[in-house]
């Protein structure tokens, strides 16, 4: 006996008590029930399923779709209840779903008995982030399988279509399959491959006899493969092509394979027409454990390079480069261990301070000023003990070694809860110094320093903080330049810190900008440090840890002076005018538009002090006074300036300006400027303009006002192809360089990954 349901929504006892199929469905579903909506009865069936739905456990994952799962069937037509055999027959956008998946048809039939459906034509289905389309499906919900022919599915990055694919409880395989990495389409990368399985229990995904394809073209067999997550391909590509007139035509290739848990294995392989063939082996490495993280990655590449004496050119030291094997190492580790040990390792070696400019000069623009060291420290409570060493295995670059140091740290803490906060350090380190020219013999120091200082915040009002410090230092020097005997240093400092926070707001209104109110955070400071006799036995210290050049203020408190051996006598007063200026943002409470500091020390002992990295040491009263700041007074506009003026003569030593307007990621233009006295000064522009979805220009040039010229132009097309590839061409014309002068085309092509 067959009967209409006109009610659009059915729950079905699918798995929960399948023991009982036959009687527990004429029990729910007692023939009262089964009428049309017109008489009541749809509420009294929402009833039911409402309170049959509180006692199945929800459930998320691939593998446990159907698990304890209570759906609904719906569907255009009436949904047809044959009694005898107790199946039900929905026809017309037919849909069967609860909270963990969803499938449509044009057609569904389930059976209560053996908790079964089949699907068939137009078949869809939905689960969290993965899809399924096929014609026709059998669905068993009692033990959780799906089984069907000629099938698409797939979640984003991969996809796949077969021609049977079996679930069964946390393993999907599918047979004489297709795996495309990105959704397909022209040059998509995929791999055929007789099975693909994936057991959703451990995440892993593996293939057998497959080959791997760029749209039609294979280019790589294995036998197997296998990988862990579904979170990277099977292999990633970086390439790039180009000529110019120094390297002639050349290939750049990144090449890597990930098949294993924590690695990625690969290479870089380059070919240069006038200079040879680079190849280095490179990884990328990540782990997560109970106990330890750690990642990193490893770029390595040598060549012999046969390009001619005028083509290699001259080192940042101007000496000729004659070495002709050439190459670089690159290496980052950080590695975390129990939650309190670190370990953090950095080692850049090039042959030449040019190699990695001429061979891979996306990477040298990214690190100009290679450093090698290794760090290992233990986070304690309120310590950290940590064996530092930086090494120098690049002869070209001026490096003060440590070999090692370690340091002791206590961290700010209140001081038997009076209120007094200490802070305390201590290192021993021996230190090595190399003049890279050639002037002056190696310096070597075995060093040891110490510090402690107290500090008492005291509210004196709710807007006003004032905190004296006292702290002493004590460095010991094993060794002195004159060589008679060991040296101690002992320095005490007195001082304060004052802040000031006061707030104010403001009914300004702009649709415009985007302006909702304005409130201004005032934030005046202030900081003397008397430090007497700082430059005591100068005359005997070796100078490692020297004085360096910077743009911006100085270091006034003792304890945090990392010019070590080369400290001055310091009786300074600093103040300064910090602002920050916010607006409402609806659905963020506050957006930032402005913020504006200026800064001045008076320095009562006058100090010594360049304006500029090669300028001459003048003993100054005033520092410079210093004044920056960011503006951004709407959503798509913002604009800064950096500088430095010497208050005792208005002399400008250094501006810095930008100023940028930009649509989200739909285009952009940037202007800035960069002025120091008697260094440097230029001008550059950058556009960067999304033409559609697939296609982006972008330029950039720079002038430099010395020279009076434009020093680099670079223009390119970017460009996607397909759904996996991205193509960016690319037009540069550079002159008055140390090197790279003259006219390049290239292109770069890289895979569109996740």
């Amino acid at each position: 006996m067959n009967f209409k349901i006109r009610n659009w929504l059915v729950v079905l006892q699918l798995a929960v008590l399948p023991s009982m199929a036959c009687a527990q469905w004429d029990r729910t579903y007692d023939r009262s029930l089964i009428k049309t909506p017109d008489d009541g009865s749809t509420e009294r069936l929402e009833a039911k399923i409402a309170q049959e739905r509180k006692k199945t456990d929800k459930k998320h994952s691939l593998s446990e779709a159907f698990k304890g799962s209570r759906p609904e069937l719906q569907a255009d037509d009436p949904i047809v209840f044959d009694e005898d055999t107790a199946v039900m027959h929905a026809t017309k956008n037919a849909k069967i779903s609860d909270s963990n998946f969803e499938i449509d048809a044009q057609e569904i039939q389930f059976a209560q008995k053996t908790n079964t459906a089949k699907l068939k034509n137009d078949v869809r289905m939905t689960q969290e982030k993965m899809r399924l389309v096929t014609n026709e499906a059998d669905i068993n919900l009692k033990d959780f399988s799906f089984d069907s022919k000629a099938v698409r599915l797939g979640a984003y990055p991969m996809y796949v279509a077969t021609k049977d694919l079996k679930i069964t409880r946390d393993l999907v395989e599918a047979k004489n399959a297709t795996l495309y990495i990105n959704e397909p389409g022209f040059a998509s990368i995929s791999a055929n491959a007789d099975v693909i399985s994936y057991n959703a229990e451990t995440d892993r995904l593996e293939m057998e006899d497959i080959t791997f394809k760029i749209g039609r073209v294979p280019f790589f067999y294995l036998p197997a493969y296998g990988q862990d997550g579904l979170d990277k391909p099977p292999f990633y590509f970086e390439l790039q092509y180009g000529y110019n007139s120094d390297f002639g035509f050349f290939g750049r290739h990144d090449i890597f394979y990930n098949a294993f848990d924590v690695a990625s294995v690969g290479m870089l392989f380059d070919f240069y027409t006038e200079r040879s063939v680079l190849f280095g082996p490179a990884t990328d490495y990540s782990y997560a454990g109970a106990n330890t993280s750690l990642r990193g990655y490893l770029r390595t590449g040598f060549i012999h390079d046969t390009g001619s004496y005028d083509a290699l050119g001259v080192d940042v030291l101007d000496r000729p480069i004659t070495g002709r094997n050439r190459g670089f190492v690159d290496w980052r580790h950080k590695q975390t261990i129990f939650d309190d040990f670190e370990i953090t390792g950095v080692v850049n070696w090039w042959r030449d301070s040019e190699t990695l400019r001429d061979f891979r000069p996306r990477s040298f623009y990214k690190n100009q000023a290679p450093d090698n060291f290794i760090e290992a420290t233990y986070y304690g409570d309120i310590y950290q003990a940590s064996l530092f060493t930086r090494f120098a295995p690049n002869d070209w670059v001026q490096t003060q070694q440590r070999l090692p140091e370690a340091r002791f740290y206590l961290q700010p803490n209140n001081l038997f809860n009076t209120g007094i906060y200490q802070d305390f350090y201590a290192d021993f380190a021996h230190l090595r110094e190399d003049d890279i020219y050639g002037f002056s013999d190696t310096v070597t120091s075995n060093r040891a320093d110490a510090y402690y200082g107290l500090q008492m915040p005291i509210m004196a009002t709710p807007w006003l903080s004032i905190s004296p410090v006292i702290g002493a230092r004590v460095t010991y020097y094993n060794d002195t330049v004159t060589n008679d005997d060991q040296y101690v240093r002992m320095l005490g400092q007195v001082g304060f810190d004052a802040h000031m926070n006061v707030w104010g707001t403001y009914d300004v209104k702009s649709e415009t900008l985007d302006i909702d109110g304005l409130r201004h955070n005032l934030r005046p400071v202030m900081m003397y440090r008397y430090i007497p006799s700082a430059s005591q036995g100068q005359n005997r210290i070796p100078t490692i840890d020297r004085d360096m050049f910077t743009a911006y203020p100085h270091m006034l408190d003792l304890g945090l002076m990392r010019s070590t051996d080369e400290l001055y006598d310091t009786n300074t007063l600093r103040i300064g005018i910090e602002n920050v200026f916010m607006t409402r943002e609806e659905g963020y409470g506050s957006r930032r538009i402005a913020d504006l500091n200026f800064y001045q020390d008076f320095n009562f002992e006058k100090r010594s002090i360049r304006a500029t990295p090669h300028g001459n040491y003048k003993e100054r009263f005033f520092s410079d006074f210093y004044a920056g700041g960011n503006i951004y007074p709407a959503k798509w506009l913002a604009f800064g300036v950096y500088s430095r003026i010497d208050p005792s003569n208005g002399d400008v030593n250094e501006v810095d300006t930008y100023v940028r307007l930009f649509d989200a990621d739909a285009a952009s233009v940037m202007l800035a400027s960069t002025y120091m006295d008697g260094e440097i000064t230029q001008y550059w522009a950058r556009v960067d303009y999304k033409i559609t979805e697939n296609y982006r220009i972008r330029a950039r040039w720079n002038y430099d006002a010395r020279l009076s010229r434009i020093t680099d132009q670079i223009y390119s097309l970017w460009t996607r192809v397909g759904n996996s590839w991205s193509v960016e061409y690319m037009i540069s014309l550079r002159s008055g360089a140390s090197r790279e002068n003259g006219f390049s085309i290239g292109a770069r092509i890289g895979l569109i990954t996740f």
